[in-house]
């Protein structure tokens, strides 16, 4: 399929007003990738149809899959130019010639129009996932089924085919590098425009993955050592055959013997058989003469006779 360049944001108008010519006189992006385009998530691009992108992304490759690449896909096709057409009769975003819209349609009615930006991508979308298929059922999941849908897209289905034919052996998957030489040269540069606006993509996820992987290779390796940490100290406490005490019991009687008298054990301040026992634990005979000052009594003085108590009776 054709692309029609549009201005982005932020670029130079001499230099899209040329790649606008060059498209329109039907040459092939291989002259069109002499100018390097942004990154897909640059703010030259813009975000008016990302929702669309997200969405028909979701619905035909699943919630896994980066919607990023069907943008990337819709600015190699049209510069993400809804009105683009091509000399050939390619439309909108996604640049789907009117009769593969139709074949598109019979099998999913659900996609109304062809001018509208959003039908147009879920058009393009759809499409994707129909050659995104038809590579899986020949030779399953493989690393590089994207880049032969996209090149599928650009050469048809049959034109890949025949490139992969004369690349090798037609029943084993092979790398898109092997088999890109033997596509045409716009499929070619269509793949690797492509690739290039998601190369930022790639490597920004690359690195997430890799902190990703350090950050549970170091919460994995801190849980261990607090493993064989509390281990240690179970070993530790834990007394072995032919040991006495451990040592956290050894510690818990040294607290205690500074407890108070009033918390010591009732064993210990038992009269013995032959006297009784003094405060301080000591035993004292009865025969032994106390050596603690004996207590001064008063001598009682005469008492004065009590008063009747006034809540007695009272006699006669």
């Amino acid at each position: 399929m054709r692309r029609v360049a549009r201005p982005a944001p932020g670029r130079s108008i001499t230099g899209h007003l040329l790649t606008g010519w060059i498209a329109g006189l039907g040459l092939t992006t291989k002259v069109m990738a002499a100018t390097p385009l942004p990154p897909v998530d640059d703010p030259s691009w813009t975000d008016r149809y990302d929702e669309h992108f997200r969405k028909y992304a979701k619905r035909y490759f699943g919630p896994g899959h980066d919607w990023r690449w069907f943008k990337s896909q819709a600015i190699a096709e049209s510069t993400l130019n809804p009105r683009a057409r091509s000399p050939a009769g390619a439309l909108g975003l996604m640049q789907i010639l009117p009769s593969t819209f139709g074949d598109i349609r019979r099998s999913n009615p659900s996609i109304k129009s062809l001018r509208d930006p959003r039908w147009n991508i879920a058009a393009g979308i759809y499409y994707d996932r129909q050659l995104y298929k038809r590579w899986g059922e020949r030779f399953g999941q493989f690393d590089d089924k994207l880049d032969y849908t996209f090149a599928s897209y650009n050469a048809g289905f049959g034109g890949m085919s025949r490139a992969y034919r004369k690349a090798g052996n037609p029943s084993a998957p092979l790398p898109w590098s092997e088999v890109a030489p033997h596509a045409p040269a716009e499929t070619r540069s269509y793949v690797a425009k492509i690739n290039g606006l998601m190369t930022e993509v790639q490597a920004a996820e690359e690195r997430d993955a890799q902190e990703r992987a350090e950050r549970e290779h170091l919460a994995a390796e801190a849980e261990r050592q607090a493993a064989e940490a509390q281990a240690e100290e179970g070993a530790t406490d834990k007394p072995k055959a032919g040991q006495g005490p451990s040592l956290r019991e050894r510690l818990a009687t040294w607290l205690r013997r500074d407890e108070p008298d009033g918390e010591t054990p009732a064993s210990a301040s038992t009269a013995s058989s032959d006297g009784a026992t003094r405060a301080d634990g000591a035993t004292v005979s009865a025969d032994t003469p106390s050596l603690e000052p004996e207590a001064q009594t008063a001598t009682p003085e005469a008492s004065e006779p009590e008063a009747p108590d006034a809540s007695a009776s009272t006699g006669t």
